[in-house]
């Protein structure tokens, strides 16, 4: 019986060793980092929010705050 790696069109696994990481696990801090600067975002701007309508767009400015950094230091830089 074939397994899974000899089926036709697949690659054949590469056998990995024990002091191997996988690939996908490389570099996954700055995803962390990152979460952590949007929690921080959501709760500024949540703390900033006076009305009804500011506290969805303060959801909105937590989620997309890199997008509005970068547009300020290019407004300021112009």
């Amino acid at each position: 019986m074939a397994g899974r790696g000899d089926a036709p069109g697949r690659r054949p696994r590469r056998e990995r060793h024990d002091d191997e990481q996988p690939r996908r696990r490389r570099g996954r801090w700055w995803r962390a980092i990152y979460g952590l600067g949007i929690f921080g975002a959501l709760v500024w701007f949540w703390q900033q929010a006076d009305t009804f309508w500011e506290h969805p767009l303060a959801i909105l400015q937590g989620l997309f705050w890199p997008a509005f950094l970068v547009y300020e230091v290019f407004r300021t830089l112009t």
